[in-house]
């Protein structure tokens, strides 16, 4: 591969060499446009290669057009050391495919007269379809066009990888997943993993997996077969370590439990721990083809305190977290896989670095928006183990990802990394509290596949201007504003625990967000989600794909919106309220005040249940019914209780038109804290 950093020429912002994600690395102009007409055609330099009529399949469904043997001006695909035709167009243009640019790298040259894509293997054949798809734009008449520009491009980084969360709530369709790996290796992901704690159906232990949200061994090959085609490979993962409490909660097992009573770690002690795992991989490893074989193993926060305390007092709970990895690795060993394990335990027991395997990798994970991860990374590389590093797009438990944070975790996380010599990415996506749609991850997974591409250097302001027209096929700007705006909104909330968690709380009595300007950030928030569902209604004509992730955001947008006006009704209801027990005498204006307090509760209960209504929608278009219901009740249980209130307002203030009384703030059912809003 090429070490060196290249001087990339960017062309001027209107050029769709600029508009690529990832950011080709060299960039210049070339003689002329390329301007499709009937003359034209895909051509492949080797015809009978299947990888590459895949992958040219492609740009002919991005050009509308056919692929024929020879054309007047063709679209000459292929590798120069094995096509003839493909070396003889190279030779004439001055192209040099050389070694350097590996088996990922490609270039592209762009001319009145033809195009030709040459690569030193399908990988970057597939590559430079990829590109082509995303240079190809619309002329006033119909016609498709490709700018005239010369690319040479390769990767920074071997492995670029995202993982999907399928084990703690939404489990995908088939058909999404496979979407899934299409779309993220349009823009050279290389890597999907599912996170597995209990899915995989284990045919010795059947009842493990849930009904409805199994995942099988048949459709994992379905699965590899999917991301061979794209050039994405599987990697597997089975939690191996903490995370278990939906196995340990099975009565056969309680004897591999850390903790007696409960708990998800499994006790190291116990030798069923491993017969167990010997059982799960011996199933779960053989059905993939990739290298490496990931353990997890992250969070063990019950190690060393239940039936292994008395050992960790002996060789400390380091000890024993060694001991049970080098477990695993005896345990993989027949299977010819490299170890995979998340690098948290890790880092907190250093002492414990020096003595891990060496041929170990260390899938080193953090999620804050720190702009220098270097001592994270050193421990590590000191020891001589390689690792990836692992940021995350800040989705779990939020109305919608916190794009601020995960901005520059991803971008920073990445390039200190490649500094620091690891040699892959693995963006995660978390599903904590099981309400994550993936419709609104795909900006952070675009983010991470263009610094994974060039970890040396990012460009924010550039990949803004790329962003709707690489994904959503239009230049619309106001889509990507949308996105930044909802993505600004978990730092204008500053919510105490995360902002799913927020839109939850009983506005009266839950857990409030902290701050003197509270009201002033509420009215920000709703007004931002206004603006960001025009922004999302005025793109939505122009994007010609991906326009369910529209739909995801504006759902979103109605979230947040909803959230800030409950709020903000709960202080007017209750300053309402304090007006009228104050001053009796002149209850009028509060009087009506708590009328339109109590309407404005109905109505949000009634929108409570509207937006119940379009999260199913957006659920199944993404996954199984499996787990749906357990979201679709936070729904009805937090409609029923703003409905209940409005109730209980009612009756209060029937009973105040009545009598001009009041009763005392802690006698009324609406809230204990109702008489002392600020």
């Amino acid at each position: 591969m090429i070490h060196s950093v290249a001087i990339l020429v960017l062309l001027a912002s209107s050029v769709p060499a600029a508009q690529v994600i990832p950011q080709p690395r060299e960039v210049s102009a070339s003689s002329a446009d390329f301007v499709l007409d009937a003359d034209a055609a895909v051509v492949l330099g080797k015809p009978d290669d299947e990888q590459d009529r895949f992958a040219a399949g492609m740009v002919c469904e991005e050009l509308t057009t056919k692929m024929a043997d020879k054309a007047k001006r063709p679209i000459l695909i292929g590798i120069p050391s094995r096509d003839a035709p493909v070396r003889a167009a190279c030779e004439r243009r001055g192209l040099k495919v050389t070694p350097e640019l590996g088996d990922e790298g490609y270039m592209i040259d762009v001319s009145a007269d033809g195009i030709v894509a040459a690569a030193n293997a399908a990988p970057g054949v597939f590559y430079a379809a990829q590109t082509l798809r995303q240079l190809v734009k619309r002329l006033p008449d119909g016609r498709a066009a490709i700018e005239g520009v010369r690319i040479r491009d390769w990767p920074g980084l071997r492995y670029r990888g995202v993982q999907d969360d399928v084990s703690r709530g939404p489990v995908p369709t088939m058909e999404y997943l496979k979407q899934q790996i299409r779309t993220l290796s349009a823009f050279k992901i290389n890597v999907f993993c599912l996170y597995i704690e209990h899915v995989f159906k284990f045919r010795k232990y059947p009842r493990l997996a849930p009904e409805g949200g199994e995942i099988t061994a048949e459709q994992i090959r379905e699965l590899i077969a999917c991301g061979r085609r794209h050039h994405v490979e599987l990697l597997p993962q089975i939690q191996s370590f903490a995370h278990q409490a939906h196995i340990l909660k099975h009565p056969e097992f309680a004897e591999l439990r850390e903790m007696p009573d409960g708990g998800g770690v499994f006790c190291p002690l116990s030798e069923g721990t491993y017969k167990l795992l010997a059982d799960f991989y011996s199933e779960f490893v053989p059905v993939h083809d990739m290298k490496f074989f990931h353990v997890g193993c992250d969070e063990t926060f019950e190690l060393g305190k239940g039936r292994s305390k008395e050992k960790a007092a002996e060789i400390g709970v380091d000890g024993l977290y060694l001991q049970h990895m080098k477990r695993l690795r005896e345990i993989l060993l027949p299977y010819g896989k490299r170890l995979m394990f998340w690098g948290d335990i890790a880092l907190h027991h250093k002492e414990m670095i020096p003595k891990l395997p060496k041929d170990y990798v260390v899938m080193n994970w953090t999620y804050g928006g720190a702009t220098n991860y270097i001592a994270r990374l050193e421990p590590f590389k000191e020891a001589g183990l390689e690792q990836w590093v692992c940021p995350g797009v800040s989705c779990w438990r939020q109305i919608f990802p916190d794009y601020v944070t995960a901005r520059t975790n991803i971008a920073c996380f990445v390039r200190d990394g490649a500094a620091m010599g690891a040699v892959g990415m693995l963006n995660t996506a978390w599903d904590d509290d099981g309400e994550n749609l993936t419709e609104y991850n795909w900006y952070g997974f675009l983010w991470s596949a263009d610094c994974a591409w060039q970890p040396e250097r990012f460009d924010t302001g550039r990949f803004e201007a790329a962003f709707a027209p690489a994904f959503y096929g239009a230049d619309a700007p106001e889509l990507t504003e949308a996105v930044n705006l909802l993505g600004s909104l978990p730092g204008v909330l500053r919510a105490p625990r995360y902002t799913d968690a927020a839109f939850w709380e009983d506005p009266f009595a839950g857990q409030r967000p902290a701050g003197s300007d509270l009201a002033k950030r509420l009215r920000q928030i709703v007004e931002s989600s206004g603006r960001a569902r025009t922004l999302i209604g005025r793109g939505r004509s122009k994007a010609r794909v991906h326009r369910t992730s529209l739909d995801a955001m504006d759902f979103a947008a109605s979230r947040w919106s909803f959230l800030g006006r409950k709020f903000l009704a709960a202080d007017d209801i209750a300053a309402a309220y304090r007006r009228a027990a104050e001053d009796p005498r002149n209850h009028t204006p509060a009087q009506a005040a708590l009328h339109d307090g109590a309407s404005r509760l109905h109505a949000l209960a009634a929108e409570v249940l509207q937006l119940r209504d379009e999260y199913r929608r957006l659920w199944l278009v993404e996954n199984r019914p499996y787990y749906l219901e357990t979201i679709t009740a936070r729904y009805d249980a937090l409609a029923a209780r703003l409905e209940a209130k409005a109730k209980q307002l009612d009756e209060t203030l029937a009973a105040f038109d009545q009598t001009g009384l009041l009763p005392e703030p802690e006698k009324l059912s609406l809230g204990d804290r109702i008489g002392n809003r600020p």
